[in-house]
């Protein structure tokens, strides 16, 4: 279960990492999180990644959660740390071909 909580923390942290590399090179409008640009748009960078830690947080107590109920920690684990790599890879193709 260590393992599934590291995957979900390490995609998640480098969507977070990507979207702060990113951002100041592409701006906020290439960000498809309507709730990150959200947070971007109120209060910052600080804001955003806070959010977007907490959401991090919240995704890795729900996987230790569900540690009892493998098909659906394994389904949580996948959209979890899908979500961080989709994140990943839209910033890191933003950045790149801006």
């Amino acid at each position: 279960m260590p393992l599934l909580i590291l995957i979900v923390a390490l995609a998640q942290a480098a969507d977070a990492v990507t979207f702060a590399i990113g951002v100041p090179v592409v701006g906020i409008h290439a960000e498809l999180n309507p709730l990150a640009r959200a947070a971007f748009d109120t209060g910052g960078m600080a804001l955003a990644l806070a959010l977007k830690a907490a959401l991090a947080l919240i995704l890795c107590s729900l996987v230790a959660m569900y540690r009892r109920h493998g098909w659906r920690q394994a389904g949580l684990v996948v959209v979890a740390g899908g979500m961080g790599v989709l994140g990943t890879v839209g910033n890191v193709f933003a950045t790149i071909h801006h």
